[in-house]
């Protein structure tokens, strides 16, 4: 990711001891972020997901123990956990930013958690016995379109599509005419507005 600085970010997965590297272009400077580090001290190295925001604040994703969001400008750090009943679980998968600000938080097993920086509130999003909720509560990628939709790649459900209007879902799931596969792993968005979507063992479809 690049912030507004031009400062790039690094993430790994899994890793040791590396965590998160920031780059610097113009002065080739480099700091990283790890559990060893006593001046940036992150909860654990292996991270999932990584956002800036629209206030050049970066959202870290750990695999599991939930969001830190740093404060580039004051250096503060806020931690949303299961524990502080922030999220529904610990484990992230993917982190997003609609158009109006809200920030979408997908776990693995705890369903959906929107996060509004007005309010200062959390919304948790999860599956329930409406047909207009998540189709999982698994949650593999988190992607927002154009015109404002915001896509929701669930694994073993197929994709939810959230209705700012409503706070409800429409859904695609595996079945004939629609998805070729109901675990979603990635999406993109071609100069068209068509939607492609990769599954894990299903192919690619496309929604226009």
């Amino acid at each position: 990711c690049q912030d507004k600085n031009g400062l790039l970010w690094f993430t790994f997965q899994h890793s040791k001891n590396l965590g998160i590297i920031k780059y610097n272009p113009d002065t080739k400077m480099i700091t990283r972020y790890n559990t060893l580090d006593q001046k940036y001290k992150l909860k654990e190295n292996s991270i999932s997901g990584l956002l800036i925001d629209n206030q050049n604040n970066i959202w870290i994703g750990y695999y599991s123990k939930g969001i830190e969001v740093l404060d580039q400008q004051t250096n503060k750090i806020a931690s949303y956990n299961f524990e502080n009943n922030s999220l529904g679980d610990n484990h992230i998968a993917s982190i997003a930013q609609n158009e109006d600000g809200k920030i979408f938080i997908g776990t693995i097993g705890g369903g959906l958690s929107v996060f509004d920086p007005v309010s200062r509130t959390i919304h948790l999003f999860t599956k329930t016995e409406s047909p207009k909720s998540l189709l999982s509560n698994s949650i593999s990628t988190i992607s927002t379109s154009r015109e404002g939709s915001v896509w929701i790649g669930c694994w073993g459900g197929g994709v939810s599509v959230y209705d700012k209007r409503f706070e409800r879902f429409k859904h695609y799931k595996e079945e004939k005419n629609s998805l070729t596969g109901s675990s979603v792993t990635c999406f993109t968005e071609d100069q068209k507005g068509n939607i492609w979507i990769a599954t894990d063992g299903g192919g690619i479809n496309m929604l226009n």
